[in-house]
C-alpha cells in the first residue's frame, strides 16, 4: 500500500502521543508533513524528496517530532513554528527527528534568527540561542544547508 500526500498531512491537538503509519505502507512526501505536537512514526518505506517537513514549538515539553525508520535519506524542506505565544529560553533544545542512521541533510530550512539545528548519529536537534526574543521573528529562508549545521 502506497500513502502519496501530495497536500498536508498533520498532527496536532492538545494531548502529545504518536501517530503511526504502520510497516507496509509506504509513505510518500511531495507535499507538507507537519507535526504541531506530539510524534509521528514513519515505520514502512518512505520518501521525503520534494517535500516540507513542518514542527511546532508549543512548550519545553509539547512540541512535534518525526519518527524515521532504519537509515533516513533527509532531503527537502524543514521548518517550524512557535505557537500559543510560546518562545523558549535560550539554550533550550528540541530533539525534533529521531532515525536509526541518516544520509543527506535538508536541503533548506525555514527558521527564526537565533536557531540552530544539528545532525547527529541518530537524531537531528534544534538549539534555541534566544537571539529571536531580542530582535523579533525575523526568518532565514532557502539556504543551502551544510553537512552538519544550519544556522
Amino acid at each position: 500500500m502506497v500513502f502519496n500526500n501530495y497536500g498536508t498531512f498533520r498532527k496536532t491537538g492538545s494531548i502529545g502521543g504518536s501517530t503511526v503509519v504502520q510497516p507496509g505502507v509506504a509513505f510518500n512526501n511531495p507535499g507538507t508533513l507537519d507535526s504541531q505536537t506530539g510524534n509521528i512514526s514513519l515505520q514502512g518505506a518512505y520518501s521525503l524528496a520534494k517535500g516540507a517537513v513542518k514542527f511546532g514549538l508549543n512548550s519545553p515539553g509539547n512540541f512535534g517530532s518525526l519518527s524515521l525508520s532504519g537509515a533516513a535519506a533527509l532531503t527537502g524542506t524543514i521548518s517550524m513554528n512557535l505557537n500559543n505565544g510560546y518562545v523558549p529560553a535560550a539554550g533550550s533544545q528540541f530533539q525534533l527527528v529521531t532515525y536509526g542512521s541518516h544520509s543527506g541533510t535538508f536541503n533548506s530550512a525555514i527558521f527564526p534568527v537565533g536557531i540552530s539545528f544539528t545532525y547527529a548519529k541518530t537524531a537531528a536537534t534544534l538549539s534555541w540561542s534566544g537571539l529571536a526574543r531580542a530582535i523579533g521573528q525575523r526568518a532565514i529562508t532557502h539556504f543551502t544547508a551544510p553537512k552538519r549545521r544550519l544556522s
